[in-house]
């Protein structure tokens, strides 16, 4: 196969226009077939298209002798079936007629070679913007739409839709065809209900079913964008302990205006229909820092029972985070920064980026940044060094390798909680260089607020060294915030020094070891549902 230069990929959905038939406009480049399972050579990625008719009736076999794909310098020709049976939009249904492998390329075009044969596909596609693939994604996805026609007494199908853009195996398509009323139907039973003519052409979606530990699965349909027509939300509860599906009687139905995120829950009403274009969420009585000052002593009671509190109250107000409460002085409880090590030759340590789910806690949140590789979805090990101070069990495993300023904290072997700030990296940390965590932004510190408010995902960490009680915070899905808008909430706590984790896709939070909050759409076709990381701050027995 002809090698190309790395193409930086865009998560976009690619639209297409047609123009006359004609014959591919270079001799295409073979490409092999992905076999299942088998490892993607390096610079490659897969090319996935699939096609359906724009209809409600067609039945049958397409006859197709020839598929080609184009930029303006090259083609390439991926293995296709010479007939595959029709599936319709009418259905949510496609046909999966080519899965190839591809390096890094730009298609513009897609051609189909004419021919007199009946019930073929003849003609050629062109996308509005070009599709880039790139091998950080594990694969490209191409959907056609055929309609059919009559030509010269012949049945022939010719292109008139086609979209493009990353795809993985997480989150899949779903194909909506707005010619038509469409149901689609999720593992829980939740059922999304697109009506005809909700969207101006056809849309490609992500649709992902998240257990978030609530009576009712939290929904993700990206992207995320306006319907002409309310779509109809049915949700079906999904029960925790046996993850089965929930009694009839307990679903309701909610209608959207635009596609988005609908949180989990355990209340019907908790989550409301939207009431049209632009729907405002209602300012609440109280912040998040008022209902916490007012709770505060209620939620220190539930602590003897296990040492950890969730607070659920700022799911749904502003700053929208997850909040748990710990003792640290509860005997109980461990604290600790697990790693996993690849390489401990020198520092910083070389850590295997893992899933901040992978270490069966009762609180995990991600740390702080680090450099390396992405930890993406690919099937491939991979690793980065910890940016800032880190040592995890005695074992120092950077020393402020980024260099700049550094809010840390610090907890000896008997959990005595300490907070520094430094750039140096001989810096002596004494007890609590036991297990050490740092930031170059802090929350608030020594009680004074930060003032630089980038707004992302984020997660936090704080805590109080003369009662032992720590607070870790961490954004939900849908939402944004910045360390001077969760500073009230850890000094509502009696907090005064915090950190800023790492944010945006790797912000990610586990309470009993359920994801909280998983990533959303686009970046959900990288990463997954959560990001790899270089570490977790982990709360255990």
């Amino acid at each position: 196969m002809k090698t190309l230069l790395l193409i930086q990929a865009a998560v976009l959905f690619l639209y297409s226009s047609v123009t006359s038939a004609s014959f591919a406009p270079h001799s295409p480049h073979l490409l092999e077939s992905y076999e299942s399972d088998e490892k993607i050579p390096e610079g490659f990625t897969r090319l996935r298209i699939n096609i359906a008719v724009s209809d409600n009736t067609v039945s049958g076999d397409i006859k197709s002798t020839s598929m080609v794909v184009c930029s303006d310098d090259a083609c390439w020709k991926p293995a296709t079936p010479s007939t595959f049976p029709v599936k319709r939009t009418s259905d949510g249904q496609s046909y999966l007629v080519a899965d190839a492998l591809v390096p890094e390329i730009e298609i513009k075009h897609i051609y189909f070679e004419d021919n007199s044969a009946n019930n073929s596909v003849e003609g050629d596609i062109a996308l509005d913007q070009p599709l880039k693939t790139s091998s950080e994604y594990q694969g490209h996805q191409i959907y056609v739409i055929l309609e059919q026609l009559q030509v010269d007494n012949r049945t022939v199908y010719k292109p008139h839709w086609m979209s493009a853009m990353p795809w993985s195996a997480y989150a899949p398509f779903t194909l909506i065809d707005p010619k038509f009323t469409t149901k689609v139907r999720l593992a829980s039973g939740t059922e999304i209900t697109f009506p005809k003519g909700a969207l101006n052409k056809p849309q490609l979606f992500v649709i992902v079913e998240h257990d978030v530990g609530d009576k009712f699965p939290m929904i993700d349909i990206g992207p995320y964008i306006h319907l002409n027509k309310k779509a109809l939300i049915t949700l079906k509860p999904i029960r925790l302990s046996t993850k089965s599906i929930g009694a009839d009687t307990d679903s309701f139905s909610i209608e959207i205006q635009e596609t988005k995120v609908i949180p989990g829950s355990n209340k019907k009403s908790d989550i409301k229909s939207d009431a049209g274009t632009g729907t405002k969420t209602l300012a609440a009585a109280l912040t998040c820092a008022q209902t916490i000052t007012g709770n505060l002593a209620a939620y220190k009671t539930l602590l003897p029972t296990s040492g950890v509190v969730r607070i659920s109250a700022c799911e749904q107000i502003a700053p929208n985070i997850h909040i748990a409460l710990i003792n640290t002085k509860d005997t109980r409880i461990k604290y600790s920064i697990p790693t996993s090590v690849a390489s401990s030759t020198s520092l910083p340590h070389v850590l295997n980026l893992r899933h901040v789910t992978d270490y069966n806690a009762i609180v995990a949140v991600n740390g702080f940044t680090w450099t390396g590789d992405k930890g993406t979805l690919l099937p491939v090990t991979q690793k980065g060094t910890a940016n800032g101070f880190l040592t995890t069990g005695g074992i120092v495993r950077a020393k402020n390798t980024n260099q700049g300023n550094k809010l840390i904290m610090g907890l000896s072997n008997t959990k005595a909680i300490r907070f520094f700030e430094t750039s140096i990296s001989t810096a002596n940390f004494g007890l609590s260089n036991f297990n050490l965590v740092s930031s170059s932004t802090s929350i608030v510190k020594n009680g004074v607020c930060q003032t630089l408010a980038i707004n992302s995902r984020w997660s936090g960490i704080g805590a109080n060294p003369t009662t032992g009680e720590m607070v870790i915070v961490s954004s939900t899905s849908a939402s944004t915030t910045n360390a001077p808008t969760l500073c009230p909430v850890f000094k509502a706590f009696g907090i005064q020094n915090a950190l800023l984790l790492d944010g945006s896709t790797a912000a990610g939070m586990t309470v009993s070891n359920v994801l909280l909050n998983p990533i959303g759409f686009p970046d959900n076709i990288l990463y997954g549902s959560v990001r790899r990381i270089a570490y977790p701050i982990a709360i255990s027995h």
